[in-house]
């Protein structure tokens, strides 16, 4: 949306921008700063301006606009972050990214999962709680990445191309935008299909999964992960 506003109106001429009634977060308050909108210009309280402008936008070419996302966009915000990520090699080259603290589509066989992963010398990493900055660079850095479909891996709009990534799929929740995240970048991309927990919700989008992790293995090798 900041593309949008941003190409019809010089950034320096507009005075605030409304991100909605709740207090702003670390994470969020970081991100405008790096790209150089600063605290003071965000409106986080209930309001009405003289002048306004909204970014609405419409897309037919999907049905689900909304779970894609186009290449002007993507190109934009690697453009914003790019230049502030650096490679470093003390940041791991495989990782697994793990749900961190969520109450829905959680991994019950998780440990299995680490333990499995480990194995092929994977860093098992959490998101929660991290400045956005590390997260980029994390992902930035990695060559291969593991994870269950969540928002941790918007992250990989990040990813360097040909990075190799491996998206673990409630099988009737398949969202077309982590595939786009990785396509631009020429991804070696992977999907693992995974039941969910008997007796759940019936909803694949809450309820918890299970990972068998011998298909996993079988994955990998497909992958040519060894």
């Amino acid at each position: 949306m900041l593309r949008l506003y941003w190409k019809f109106i010089d950034k320096n001429d507009i005075d605030f921008y409304y991100l909605g009634s709740q207090p702003a977060t670390d994470f969020q308050l970081e991100m405008f700063d790096l790209i150089g909108i600063k605290k003071d210009k965000l409106v986080c309280y209930p309001c009405r301006a003289r002048r306004s402008l909204t970014v609405v936008r419409f897309n037919e070419k999907y049905n689900n606009a909304g779970k894609y996302i186009d290449s002007n966009s993507y190109n934009f915000v690697r453009e914003q972050f790019l230049p502030l990520l650096s490679k470093n090699d003390s940041y791991p080259k495989r990782i697994f990214v793990r749900r961190g603290k969520t109450k829905k589509r959680n991994i019950v066989s998780e440990e299995e999962v680490v333990r499995c992963l480990v194995g092929y010398n994977f860093e098992p990493i959490v998101m929660d709680g991290l400045p956005f900055l590390q997260q980029a660079n994390i992902f930035f850095n990695a060559d291969i990445v593991i994870g269950l479909e969540g928002s941790a891996l918007a992250n990989l709009i990040f990813i360097k191309k040909g990075a190799k990534v491996i998206v673990i799929f409630p099988s009737q929740y398949l969202l077309p935008s982590t595939y786009t995240y990785a396509a631009y970048q020429k991804a070696d991309f992977y999907n693992l299909l995974v039941d969910s927990v008997p007796g759940g919700t019936g909803n694949p989008q809450q309820d918890n999964v299970i990972v068998d992790v011998n298909k996993l293995k079988k994955l990998l090798k497909l992958a040519e992960v060894t």
